[in-house]
């Protein structure tokens, strides 16, 4: 049975993740804090929710369709799901799914057919209230609010399967390597924990184009109504890093994919490509198992 522990949101007691936290800058741009990045989600919730999870060109200023998007979750998992039974990585066991950054539950309600139990979490109020709203007639997802950079509302080795996909690229890198860290402490023996994250950024950017580009995507912002106010960082992290976090916690990255996770119109068309196909940033899946 899924258990989930019940603190208050404002418990000063944080699970600490056995890596050390980065707070590094890049470049002459100050990554933003984590309290501030779950202000700039929320933002983009209240202004354009599926768009802002599902960047399309041709669907932002609510353009979205609920039943396409919802549409795109299938695809993603059903790919994401043929992927691991050819590779013989399926979860051990139906009993739950968790869904990291679950918006308005694109993924979690993707999820439901397979899952006994499933868990969406999100940082924006805005976006679990749509979750709720919009996930209503499935009775067996549960989302839940968590602001802090841990997942301290879900026992030890609790979740049979775990995905995350465009969530942590634009989380800041101390708290998601947190994150990390936690996915694999709820994790179950014999489960199976998918994340992406991007791995490396391609575009060899001197420090004008670093400035430019950054206007140029709060320029881009500002013609849907958000502009100055929120902005989406992009993040990269190291394999590395990863790997021993992975490890410290007796599981192990048993495969790596590139996929089109990083492309600007991603739609939940989830492909799984070569190396050199990739442009702008490399996109890593890891596929991790706890035995």
């Amino acid at each position: 049975m899924l258990s989930l522990k019940r603190y208050p949101t404002n418990n000063p007691k944080i699970h600490r993740s056995n890596s050390t936290l980065s707070t590094a800058k890049t470049g002459i741009f100050t990554p933003m804090s984590y309290r501030g990045n779950i202000d700039h989600w929320e933002g983009f919730a209240k202004t354009d929710a599926l768009w802002s999870i599902l960047t399309d060109p041709d669907k932002k200023d609510g353009k979205w369709d609920i039943q396409d998007f919802f549409k795109t979750g299938e695809t993603e998992i059903d790919a994401v799901f043929d992927m691991l039974k050819g590779e013989n990585l399926l979860p051990s066991d139906n009993a739950s799914a968790l869904d990291f950054g679950c918006g308005v539950g694109r993924l979690s309600r993707a999820l439901s057919g397979r899952f006994t139990s499933i868990i969406g979490v999100d940082a924006s109020p805005t976006m679990i209230e749509m979750a709720n709203e919009l996930n209503n007639d499935i009775g067996h997802i549960s989302f839940h609010l968590n602001q802090t950079n841990d997942l301290r509302l879900i026992q030890d080795e609790n979740i049979s399967f775990i995905y995350s996909a465009i969530v942590l690229q634009h989380i800041p890198p101390a708290a998601s390597y947190n994150f990390i860290d936690e996915f694999c402490r709820i994790l179950k023996r014999g489960g199976t924990l998918v994340f992406q994250v991007p791995v490396a950024d391609l575009r060899r950017l001197n420090m004008f184009q670093l400035i430019r580009t950054k206007l140029k995507l709060r320029e881009r912002l500002t013609r849907i109504g958000i502009g100055k106010k929120y902005h989406m960082d992009m993040n990269v992290y190291d394999d590395k890093r990863i790997k021993n976090i992975v490890n410290q916690n007796r599981c192990q990255v048993v495969d790596v994919k590139f996929t089109n996770h990083t492309d600007k119109a991603f739609n939940g068309a989830i492909r799984f490509i070569k190396l050199e196909e990739a442009t702008d940033f490399v996109s890593a899946l890891y596929i991790v198992k706890k035995t």
